[in-house]
């Protein structure tokens, strides 16, 4: 395990990245600390089986790392 303080986002930080929204760049930080190795980042597993915006799912985890990290 990582060192550092452990977080974990939600379906909503998914959407927010996906959107734009201004959060995104707080949320890219922390995957970007958890990159680094100074933070531990998880997201919840029911967010790959919650809808997009615009309708699609997340088919796989590959799909939610490339959108996390």
């Amino acid at each position: 395990m990582k060192q550092g303080p452990s977080f974990t986002l939600d379906t909503n930080c998914i959407i927010a990245l996906d959107k734009g929204e201004p959060e995104a760049s707080s949320i890219r930080k922390l995957a970007d600390a958890h990159k680094n190795g100074t933070a531990n980042v998880a997201y919840v597993a029911q967010s790959a089986s919650e809808r997009r915006p615009g309708g699609s799912f997340l088919t796989d985890y590959g799909a939610i790392e490339s959108v996390m990290f």
